[in-house]
């Protein structure tokens, strides 16, 4: 999960920030969450706040 963490999202782990843009853009913060399913097997989900979607969303429903 590390891997993913630093390359995929460029999050720099000790300041705990984006070293710039990622697969996804500039991720703001994530949250990642564990879950067990019926089998007894985990899985992950992870929320992304990403500071360019934010700004487009925000364009699209205000542009009349």
């Amino acid at each position: 999960m590390q891997i993913v963490i630093k390359t995929l999202f460029n999050w720099d782990t000790k300041k705990q920030e984006a070293k710039g843009t990622g697969i996804f853009g500039t991720v703001v913060a994530f949250a990642p969450e564990n879950e067990e399913q019926g089998c007894k097997t985990l899985h992950r989900h992870i929320q992304i706040w990403v500071k360019e979607i934010y700004q487009k969303l925000r364009k699209e429903l205000f542009s009349g």
